[in-house]
């Protein structure tokens, strides 16, 4: 009951999909549903910021290193 709480209205509609898939035996599906509808905006916030920040620090000690050992 608690989890239906923290669910979204949008995602409680996904939950009634998802009844559907229990009575398949797919209790793996049911979880993967309800997470992939709150990872995308969770993910897609967090995937840019952290490779952007990734790709500059390697690439400004790449340079860097190779100027002061050529000095």
């Amino acid at each position: 009951m608690e989890a239906q709480n923290l669910i979204p209205k949008l995602s409680m509609a996904e939950v009634s999909v998802v009844s559907v898939v229990d009575t398949t035996t797919n209790s793996s599906s049911v979880t993967v549903a309800v997470t992939s509808a709150i990872s995308p905006p969770s993910t897609s916030s967090r995937a840019p910021d952290v490779d952007m920040k990734e790709d500059t620090n390697p690439t400004e000690n790449d340079p860097l290193e190779g100027v002061s050992d050529d000095d």
